[in-house]
Order: structure tokens, then sequence, then C-alpha cells
């Protein structure tokens, strides 16, 4: 069977191909929050620096 680009075989079941993915840093959870938390309002006490940690 051929596993076509949507995840699904051509025969309709779904293909069971799997990928990897690296874990994030610390450098980058804490670059993922800040985008997240843009425009939030937080308390003076948060540091999302000690939140990806």
């Amino acid at each position: 069977m051929e596993c076509l680009g949507s995840g699904f075989n051509s025969d309709g079941t779904l293909c069971s191909s799997s990928c990897q993915a690296q874990l994030i840093d610390v450098k980058g959870r804490e670059e993922i929050l800040i985008i997240h938390s843009k425009n939030k309002k937080l308390d003076k006490n948060v540091s999302l620096n000690v939140i990806t940690m």
C-alpha cells in the first residue's frame, strides 16, 4: 500500500509511519512563553524563565 501525504494509505487505512522531534530546551520554552504571553497582563512577580525550568 502507498502512504499518501494525508496520513492515509491508498486503501483508506491509516499509515503506520512515525516522526521524531527534539525536545525544546529552556531557552526555546521561554521564547514560546514570551510569544504566547504577549499582550497578557501578568503579575509583576511572574518570571517566565522560572516557569520554563
